[in-house]
């Protein structure tokens, strides 16, 4: 599932604000791949590569075990938000990170599966 950032604001200031929303519910987040790191390029305004970033998601510090991974990245001039979860999380780890995205003050809507509509929570097309 890809949650589509409606609010239009930088690629860094979305991953920032993704990442302290995060952490906020206890998620420990460690960046692992930065599109943006790799080549060199500190904003979108220089030279033209895309955000892209992956995160590593862990439970906690006390019990650290794998949670899965946060995607984000551009896309017709929108960021996506794109959790994959590990087995090792519980069912309801999915609806937890998706609640701190919420709480954390990121408006955004779902990408549906059977297309690229994005949908509000009644399932109405949004953007």
């Amino acid at each position: 599932m890809e949650y589509v950032i409606t609010a239009n604001r930088p690629f860094a200031d979305i991953e920032a604000e993704t990442v302290a929303a995060l952490e906020r519910r206890g998620v420990v987040v460690r960046r692992t791949f930065s599109l943006r790191a790799a080549t060199g390029v500190a904003d979108s305004n220089g030279g033209g590569t895309p955000g892209y970033s992956v995160l590593m998601l862990y439970a906690s510090n006390d019990q650290p075990h794998p949670l899965g991974l946060v995607t984000l990245y551009e896309r017709g001039g929108r960021t996506v938000i794109k959790p994959a979860l590990t087995s090792l999380a519980s069912q309801d780890t999915y609806a937890e990170l998706v609640t701190a995205l919420v709480l954390g003050g990121l408006d955004f809507c779902m990408v549906s599966a059977g297309g690229r509509k994005c949908l509000d929570q009644e399932g109405e097309e949004r953007l």
